[in-house]
This record gives C-alpha cells, sequence and structure tokens, in this order.
C-alpha cells in the first residue's frame, strides 16, 4: 500500500470528525464508519461487526462494555436485531446502529482487506492511543516494510532451496548472497552493517527500508528464475547471475535518484506505553 502524505491526512481527519465521547471513552458509530472502511451494504458491515464481537468475547474481554446500541445504553448483542432500536421516522424497518469503543473498532477494522488503503489505516489509527497523524504515519510505513520483510524471507527460502538443487551448498549460498550484497550496495554486507550500526548476526533486511528490501526480493527472485530457466549450476554460474541481477536492480534505484547505501536505517517504530498518558489513552 503506497499512499500520499494526503491521502493519510484526509483520512485521519475523516476518522477524527466522527469520534465522539460517550461515557468519558472514545467512540464511533458503525454507521459512520461502514462508508469509510469499504462497505456499502448494512448487512456486510454487520456480519464484520458480529466477527469482531465473537473476538471479543473470545479473549476474556466483556464485549457488553464494547459495543452498544444506538441508545447508548445497553449492550449490542448480534443475536438481537433490532432491539432497543428507534424508530425509523420514515417508516418501515428501523435502522440498526452500534456504538463502538476504540477497542471494538479496531477488532472490526481487523476483519476488513488490510490491502485497502482505508482498512489498513483504520487498522493502525485504532491500535494506537496517539492523536499524531505523523506517529499513525511511521506505523503505517513499518507496516508496509515488515510486510514487504516477511515477503523478502519467502523469496529467499525458494532461492536457498533452487541453489541446493542446483549443486551449491551452504557456505556457497552464503558467497553468492555475499556477492549479491556487495553489487546491489557497493559495500559488502559487513561494511554495510558497521554502517547502519547493526551488530550481531541480525541481518541487513531487518534494518532496511522497504524499497531496499524489494529490491533485494527482485535480485533473488531473478536468481532463482533464471537458475531454473537456464538449469544454471555450480556456485560459480549461479553467483555470476546473481552479480548481474543485482547489478542490473541496482541501476534501476539509482536511476530513479535511489542509493541504497546512502539510505538510513530503518528502526522499528514502537509507541511509547511506559508513561501514564500512554496507559490511560489505550483502546478500552
Amino acid at each position: 500500500m503506497t499512499t500520499s502524505g494526503q491521502e493519510l491526512a484526509n483520512l485521519f481527519g475523516s476518522f477524527e470528525e466522527c469520534r465522539f465521547e460517550h461515557d468519558g471513552i472514545e467512540a464511533w458509530r458503525a454507521r459512520d464508519l461502514m462508508p469509510m472502511l469499504g462497505y456499502k451494504a448494512w448487512q456486510d458491515f454487520r456480519n464484520a461487526i458480529q466477527r469482531a464481537w465473537t473476538s471479543c468475547e473470545n479473549t476474556d474481554n466483556d464485549a457488553s462494555l464494547h459495543f452498544l446500541n444506538s441508545d447508548g445504553l445497553t449492550p449490542w448483542h448480534p443475536n438481537e436485531v433490532f432491539r432497543d432500536v428507534p424508530k425509523n421516522p420514515q417508516g418501515g424497518r428501523p435502522s440498526e446502529d452500534v456504538i463502538l469503543t476504540r477497542r471494538a473498532a479496531y477488532l472490526v477494522a481487523m476483519n476488513g482487506d488490510p490491502r485497502k488503503t482505508a482498512v489498513a489505516f483504520a487498522q493502525h489509527y485504532f491500535a494506537t492511543a496517539t492523536r499524531s497523524l505523523e506517529l499513525l504515519q511511521q506505523r503505517l510505513v513499518e507496516a508496509q516494510r515488515l510486510t514487504a520483510r516477511g515477503e523478502l524471507s519467502d523469496t529467499e527460502a525458494r532461492f536457498q532451496g533452487v541453489l541446493y538443487e542446483h549443486g551449491v551448498d551452504g557456505q556457497g549460498i552464503g558467497r553468492i548472497r555475499s556477492r549479491g550484497d556487495k553489487t546491489l550496495f557497493g559495500h559488502d554486507t559487513q561494511t554495510m552493517k558497521t554502517k547502519w550500526g547493526i551488530k550481531g548476526n541480525r541481518p541487513l533486511a531487518d534494518f532496511a527500508p522497504e524499497v531496499v528490501i524489494r529490491a533485494k526480493q527482485l535480485g533473488a527472485a531473478m536468481t532463482t528464475h533464471n537458475v531454473r530457466t537456464n538449469n544454471l549450476r555450480g556456485e560459480v554460474d549461479i553467483s555470476d547471475e546473481h552479480v548481474i541481477n543485482n547489478e542490473t536492480v541496482r541501476e534501476t534505484l539509482l536511476s530513479r535518484g535511489i542509493r541504497p547505501e546512502a539510505l538510513p536505517p530503518r528502526r522499528r517504530y514502537q509507541e511509547d506505553r511506559a508513561s501514564p498518558r500512554g496507559r490511560s489513552q489505550e483502546a478500552r
């Protein structure tokens, strides 16, 4: 998910605008959140609320404290569809609504598709205690980076498996990967670790920006593909192939003004939950 700062600001403003206080607790009305999370039909959104309600109950949280009927006085229950719902002034069936606390809204958002910008934003918006757009943006960037990191791990696992099948042992794979890093960064792995302040055996990718993670993934995927397609065998031929692929990736980055070795490392964003203020603002 790549989102402009303006789009994030608009989303932040939308969620903030429909936030209100109910008995001193932050709350949102489901009818307000429904279009913001991409739902068009109430029944579909109600199903998501029901799943969230069940999740809340299954984690030893009292759902009656987090899901309220529209009157704000009685607990909402998924099996009591129109209990205590005000009559529809237009006539016909009354319009159901649910008041959701931050925790409830978070659980509802977690039932959505995180590939959709608004849903991904909502998941972080309701998960964090902060009212700062800047910190929410940091959380989103970190989430995207961690997703990329997981996908890189999967790609590298396939990469190593194919290399084993084509006659390269563990030490040889290490040397091939090292040559790939040196080509991509213009520096060997240890030099980059020192530059980024990485201690111990932690891999570079754990601290790399998302664009670098994607670059490493592309280089490994290209090598895996060509080793299989061209039936390359042995460390020398496969290593040369990996170098060529990483050269191609590096040239592409440089052509767009991105120099991997000049980018700062990324540190995982963590909310400060130690302060009394942070604890008091956590989703209830």
